[in-house]
């Protein structure tokens, strides 16, 4: 007995990964692009992460408001580029 569904599935499947794709390998990447949604999304989230080069906070929030309020105001004419600006900022958390 054929499942109308799953024979559906293939079809748009073998449609956006190619006709000449064996059905076994429509139905592989379909099984695989399914289970990577089940995921949970903390999952994505960490993926994400990942992807992006970045890490998740490790401080509370009070930790960064104390940081903010202790940074120096902006001066939108102080010649110095960006990066000797944050040297001297890792410099004070060394």
């Amino acid at each position: 007995m054929r499942d109308p569904e799953l024979d559906e599935a293939l079809k748009l499947g073998a449609e956006v990964l190619g006709r000449d794709k064996p059905l076994a390998a429509v139905a592989r990447e379909l099984i695989l692009r399914g289970a990577e949604q089940m995921k949970p999304p903390e999952d994505a989230f960490e993926r994400w992460l990942d992807e992006n080069g970045a890490t998740r906070a490790t401080g509370s929030t009070a930790q960064l408001l104390e940081e903010v309020r202790a940074l120096k105001p902006y001066e939108p004419l102080d010649p110095r580029p960006m990066p000797e600006i944050l040297d001297e900022l890792r410099e004070d958390r060394i």
